[in-house]
């Protein structure tokens, strides 16, 4: 960088943030080849940036053209809302070096080549074998290069919100873990393979495809070592890795997997399998190595709904939430029933209403790739208004759909950048699940974002809404996702366990009570034969004992005595069928002289088909 001549700011001012090392500086030569020299690749320059943890030089900036480019860069991150503090520090630390590395750069001419350029480099330092010199240990640090990292997506937001990058900058992963390098040929049909599923669908699905293969390659290298390509791989060793999925214990929980984390594993390279065969690639198999019945069943739970006395509890202390974007995402979870990444992409301009004032929220398409629009509660209406308030002064770019292909202005955005759904429902449903005692033995909150969704299908299904109704409220595609909350709630299933289970149920007739007490029917038993078998409609109700009393069940063969009693055979008793000369062979009872509805089998049957 040229020197400044009217600089106010002597070279001795810098002096005060001397190079900070463990055991070596950087002119020493006893950890071996130190990466401050400049000659050589652009990465050992590089290197020698980064092997600076106290390069805070931007005094020497004032008053030249490189200050004010900084300058509005900072007054942009403001504006977006990061800290003063936070937004100096790190857009200083990133423009800095970027500077040294290219002395004529302009922020006018900052796209994400460089950005990515200096990520590598910070993400490659790690595995440089002087690093402890320069930060004590790797360990150390791999949890500083978190931090360049974070001032790295600092600058990519401004820079996107100033049109100067195309893609929606994400915050990535600080330092990328070492993991066993898979077989090269292997590596290359799952790159092939991404990159054709990438065309069509959502990232997360992406990310699932390309854990659950390398997941697989890596087993395989350390259990048949001697396989080199998925051509070389047979059922038996995929059967082996759903057995070994089964023994395997998570580093996550301590616990084994559960039955749908391995349902999605195999799930996965069962599709895998079946598309590459489909679509005749070389170097895989010549045909699908797993099935459905190799995957396990996943077990259909109802849902989790909300209790009506947990519920109430859980939402007062939700109201008084300090943030309003965790206050309005939970509000809206709670009466809209949307999924959390549905209502994390809500527009600003998602509410209106309507003719009669109801307020109507569009909720964007998601994982079933539909809008909706569903009537909303006043409550979380109020709380999107607020929200709209506070995003109508923020000068932000629109975040581009991944879905629908155009720029969106988002409601919940902070920083110039979509809320987390941690941020928005994790963290919140924790610290009211712990003011409310909804927790369990162990600490863990008993609640989640998606059991809302839940809580409103069931109270639509008790009180009476329509299939078709709860299936356009929750979003759903077929009619069998929202039955679930119909037959959970089914109220004839209600209705008839408390006519026969429930307190003064009715569970049959007068003749009942001589059942237990062998009590013949006729008259010296007490009961009237011509009164008590005229009118099987008219037979008075047989109470349920009391609390505390039981019914016992009688044998058949006691049955067959009130059956074959002279009353009940007189008054029950069917006309004796007659049957005609060309059906004798036959011995149905409905060849009657009152006729009826033959079943389609036997001699008059036959007859009739001619």
């Amino acid at each position: 960088m040229p020197a400044q001549p009217n600089t106010p700011l002597s070279y001795t001012g810098a002096t005060r943030r001397p190079l900070r090392s463990s055991g070596c500086s950087a002119a020493s030569s006893s950890c071996g080849s130190t990466p401050t020299s400049t000659r050589g690749s652009v990465r050992r320059f590089w290197d020698w940036l980064l092997a600076v943890p106290g390069l805070w030089l931007w005094e020497f900036l004032v008053g030249t053209p490189q200050a004010a480019d900084l300058n509005d860069l900072i007054a942009q991150a403001l504006q977006l809302g990061y800290s003063h503090e936070a937004a100096r520090r790190g857009l200083c630390w990133v423009f800095i070096r970027l500077l040294f590395h290219t002395p004529s750069l302009s922020v006018a001419r900052l796209d994400a080549a460089a950005i990515d350029e200096l990520d590598a480099a910070i993400c490659g330092f790690a595995e440089h074998p002087d690093v402890a010199c320069f930060y004590g240990t790797r360990e150390r640090y791999v949890r500083r290069a978190q931090q360049y990292r974070t001032y790295l997506h600092y600058l990519r937001v401004v820079l996107y919100h100033r049109g100067q990058i195309p893609v929606v900058p994400r915050k990535r992963q600080s330092v990328p873990p070492r993991l066993p390098v898979p077989q090269p040929r292997m590596e290359a049909v799952i790159q092939r393979y991404l990159a054709t599923r990438r065309l069509a669908s959502r990232p997360s699905t992406i990310q699932s495809f390309s854990l659950s293969l390398r997941s697989f390659v890596i087993w395989l290298g350390r259990a048949h070592a001697e396989v080199a390509s998925f051509a070389e791989v047979d059922r038996p060793h995929v059967l082996a890795y759903a057995a070994a999925l089964g023994q395997h214990i998570s580093a996550d929980t301590g616990r084994a997997l559960s039955a749908r984390t391995k349902e999605g594993y195999l799930s996965t390279l069962a599709t895998f399998f079946r598309d590459v065969v489909a679509w005749q690639w070389e170097d895989v198999p010549n045909r699908p190595l797993l099935n459905a019945r190799d995957v396990p069943r996943r077990a259909r739970r109802v849902p989790r709904y909300i209790p009506e006395a947990e519920l109430t509890r859980l939402m007062d202390a939700v109201r008084s939430l300090e943030c309003p974007y965790q206050r309005a995402a939970l509000l809206i979870a709670r009466w809209s029933g949307a999924r959390r990444d549905e209502i994390r992409r809500l527009d600003v301009d998602c509410l209106d209403a309507y003719p009669d004032g109801t307020p109507r929220l569009r909720i964007p398409a998601g994982k079933t790739y539909q809008e909706r629009l569903v009537p909303l509660h006043e409550e979380a209406a109020v709380a999107i208004r607020v929200l709209q308030l506070h995003r109508v002064s923020e000068p932000t770019r629109g975040l581009l759909d991944e879905l629908t292909g155009r720029l969106s202005r988002r409601l919940f955005i902070h920083h110039g950048k979509l809320f987390s759904t941690r941020y928005l429902f994790e963290s919140p449903l924790w610290e009211v699940c712990r003011q409310t005692g909804l927790v369990t033995p162990n600490g863990k909150p008993t609640m989640t974002a998606h059991r809302f969704r839940h809580t409103v299908g069931m109270q639509l299904a008790e009180r009476g809404a329509q299939l078709n109704t709860i299936m356009k409220v929750l979003g759903h595609v077929s009619a069998g996702m929202a039955m679930v909350y119909a037959q959970v709630t089914d109220q004839t299933v209600l209705r008839d366990y408390q006519a026969v289970l429930g307190a003064g149920a009715t569970i049959a007739g007068p003749c009942a009570t001589a059942i237990p007490f062998r009590r013949p029917l006729g008259r010296n038993g007490g009961l009237a034969e011509g009164k008590l078998f005229q009118d099987r409609a008219g037979v008075g109700p047989l109470l349920a004992p009391a609390s505390g009393g039981s019914l016992r069940v009688r044998p058949l063969s006691e049955l067959r005595q009130v059956r074959d009693h002279q009353g009940v055979r007189t008054a029950f008793a069917e006309p004796t069928p007659t049957r005609t000369g060309a059906d004798r062979g036959c011995s149905e009872p409905w060849l009657g002289a009152g006729g009826g509805t033959p079943p389609l089998h036997g001699p008059a049957h036959r007859a009739a088909l001619g």
